[in-house]
Parts: C-alpha cells; structure tokens; sequence
C-alpha cells in the first residue's frame, strides 16, 4: 500500500466528490462530473432556463440563512456523460453516468454547490449517492469502491457556503479490517479508530470477527492532525489561535495515557502542521516545572491505518523528548526532527520535521505535566498510544485542506473558509 493512498481523508475542497480516480487505494476510484458541469455556475436566471438537454427534476425549501432570506435547493438532470470524454453522449454502449447538479437559489441567484456522476464509484459498481436537504443545510452521502469499499457524509451549510462536517468509514470486503473518521470543522477538531488484525492471528479467531465493524477493545485511536495552509510564520510572536489543534486532559481532546484528567486551564499543548512534514507544538501550562514537564514526540516510519492487509509484530519507532520548561532535549537524537524551541506567547513552543518523505509515517505527540519537581500528575497524547505497540501511534492528515486558510491578524493565527464564487465549491 503506497502512504498516499493510506492516508488519504477526504476533507474541505479535497472531497470525495471533487477527487478524480485513486487509481490502487483503498478506498477505490471516486469520481464527480466537475469537469462536465455547466460553465455558468453563478446565473441570475434559473438553471436550465434557455438550455438544451437540461431538466429541473426538484426544488426544495432549505429554510433561512442567518439573514433571514428563504434559501431553496434546486436539482438539475444533463443526461449522460462519457467517463472518458466527459462529454455528453447518447450511445447507449458507451460507459456513461447520469450529470446530476444542485444549485442554491438565494434572493434570485443561483450558485452551483454540488456536482454529481454516478458511475459506480469502483469497480464494484456499487456506489450511491443520498442528498437530504435540512435548514441551511445539504447533507451529502455517498458509498463506493471496490474490495476496499468507503462510505462518506459531509454536512454543507449553504450560505455562506462552507463544509460544516464530514465523516468517512472503509472497510475490506475480504477480511476484517475497518476504519472510521469524523472532522468537524466548526471547532476543528476530529478523530480516527480503525482496526487491522495482527498478522499471526489465527484463521478460528479472524473468523469470529465481523465485516464492517470495529472489534470491541481492539480498535485502535488518534486525534487527526490537519494540514493547514497559511504562509510562514514565527511561533516566538505569534499566536496559535483557531488554526491549531487543541489538546488538553480530557476525553474529547486526548487520550490520557497516565493519571487523573484535567481541563485545560491546569496543561495544555497546540499542534500546529503546515505541511505533510512541518509541526509546531506550542506548550500551555499553569506551572512549568523544568526537570519534570515534558513533551515526547514519537515518531516511525511505519504508517498505522487498516488499509495494512495485517500489522507486522517487528515495526519500530523512535522517541526525542524535550523538556517542557527549557525546550532543552531530555533524550532521544533531535537532530532527527532538526528540532528548535524558545518562547511562545502564553508558554513554550517546539518546532520540527518529520524524517519521512512526503507522505505517511506515524506520529504522535504526548505531555507528561508535572505540578512540582518530580510529581507528574498526568499523560495526555495525540493518540491511545503504547509504548509497547509501534501501531498505536497516530498519523497526520496528509490532505491540505485547501478551503481552509490561516493568516495572521494582530500577532494571531486566524481560520478562514475559501470559497471562490465563480467556480463550484468542489471540483477536481
């Protein structure tokens, strides 16, 4: 399994439904009609209005934008569409699928949102499209693939336009393996669990697991870490703000490795990553205590993910720690990570590089938060991670999520959702 494909989420502009083929993933050939979409994609006058082979098939009620205005879904039908020409065919013997588009109607405008051209979404030919409208609202599931089979759901607010969450399952048709993730983009923040059987499992115990499914206790969990766009930035003067990954002591943002769990305000620590390789830690504690706090970072060559037929027993991983206080290395060989610390506004930051190439390799990233000298009251970590299991590491989400931009704003990182409004929100 290449790591590009092993790691592939489909989030922001990068979604399933904007993807050309994935060629020998996992998750199979996803593919959307973008390409063979209308040119006029924001119109005063209705869709199919003055076109040929264009049918308005429904107009639904989508209730209200924050402004108040009604805001309706209108669903186009172009007829069919070549997969290899994209173009409009009527050859009954050429393989083609139904140009499906959903446009927003708003106070006499329309905008195109989604794109759809069912082909069968792998080579299975089992894929399905579901469209349910809600207030503001266009939730979009979609299945496909192949022996690798994937389900996703993402939730669109309408106006403004913008991705407000997204989910994605896979599973292997032959044999146990399975994975979930969620993101939700209103307090970016996600998670993965996914399970891959042990290689020397044995065939009585492989057969007792289910399709689909996720073992009870044998899963494995991480937070994801986004890939953020923004231009370079200096961790020494500016602040994290809402283009971070928030970690702290409790269920919804860690997974405690040791002791008690704690809220925010008592530790904290900010991931910051601006590419497949770049991470910025930015540490918050109430008492650094030097000699006692300290940030570990594991790290491995090894890409965890179900989409490993089965996990090898022999895999190995490396661990550079820092102290929390000083930034000073505590131990493991940091000129691995070409790793520098100093200041941050409200604590401590950490900067490196993974040694990977571009794409795949596993990293997780702990806080072992110490209250006075030598009395670490708790762990918490990117990840439910055991020192005895390279596995259990997490991975960072190698898809930039390309509608998401981070700028500076008086010395803070602040989150902005792209759209432009001359072209559809997704497309290849």
């Amino acid at each position: 399994m290449n790591a590009m494909c092993a790691r592939r989420f489909l989030y922001g502009v990068g979604l399933a439904l904007a993807l050309g083929p994935t060629g020998g993933c996992p998750r199979g050939g996803v593919r959307t009609a973008g390409a063979v979409t209308s040119a006029l994609v924001t119109r005063t006058t209705p869709p199919c209005e003055g076109e040929a082979h264009c049918e308005v098939v429904g107009r639904s009620e989508a209730g209200v934008d924050r402004e108040g205005v009604p805001l309706f879904v209108v669903e186009t039908a172009r007829g069919r569409y070549s997969n290899e020409t994209q173009q409009r065919t009527t050859n009954p013997d050429e393989s083609a699928c139904e140009l499906r588009e959903f446009w927003l109607e708003r106070a006499s405008r329309w905008e195109m949102t989604l794109t759809l051209c069912n082909d069968g979404y792998g080579v299975s030919g089992v894929g399905e499209d579901s469209i349910a409208i809600r207030d503001n609202l266009l939730v979009h599931s979609q299945m496909g693939g192949s022996a690798w089979r994937w389900s996703t759901s993402y939730e669109i607010q309408l106006f403004p336009r913008m991705v407000r969450s997204a989910t994605e399952d896979g599973y292997w048709a032959l044999g146990p393996n399975t994975e979930t993730r969620a993101f939700d983009f209103t307090t970016f923040t996600g998670r993965v669990t996914w399970f891959s059987p042990a290689c020397d499992t044995p065939d009585s115990e492989l057969e007792s697991y289910g399709f689909d499914m996720i073992p009870e206790g044998l899963g494995r969990s991480a937070v994801i870490l986004p890939v953020v766009t923004l231009d370079a930035i200096d961790p020494s003067t500016t602040r994290m703000g809402d283009c971070a990954t928030r970690v702290d002591a409790t269920p919804a943002r860690s997974f405690l490795v040791a002791g008690t769990e704690a809220d925010g305000s008592d530790a904290s620590f900010e991931v910051l990553v601006t590419s497949a390789r770049e991470v910025v830690v930015v540490l918050h504690d109430d008492a650094f205590v030097a000699g006692s706090d300290r940030l570990d970072v594991h790290f491995g060559a090894v890409t965890p993910g179900y989409d490993e037929h089965c996990l090898e027993p022999d895999q190995t991983f490396e661990t550079v720690a820092f102290d929390g206080d000083t930034g000073a290395v505590v131990s493991g060989d940091a000129s691995r990570l070409s790793a520098r610390a100093g200041r941050a506004p409200g604590g401590r930051f950490i900067r490196f590089a993974l040694p990977f190439e571009q794409y795949g390799g596993g990293l997780t990233i702990a806080y072992s938060d110490a209250d006075a000298p030598g009395a670490v009251e708790r762990t918490f970590a990117t990840s439910d991670f055991h020192a005895a299991d390279p596995w259990s590491l997490g991975t960072v989400n190698i898809t930039t999520m390309a509608n998401t931009r981070c700028e500076v704003a008086s010395g803070r990182l602040v989150r902005h959702h792209v759209d432009d409004p001359v072209r559809p929100l997704f497309e290849p």
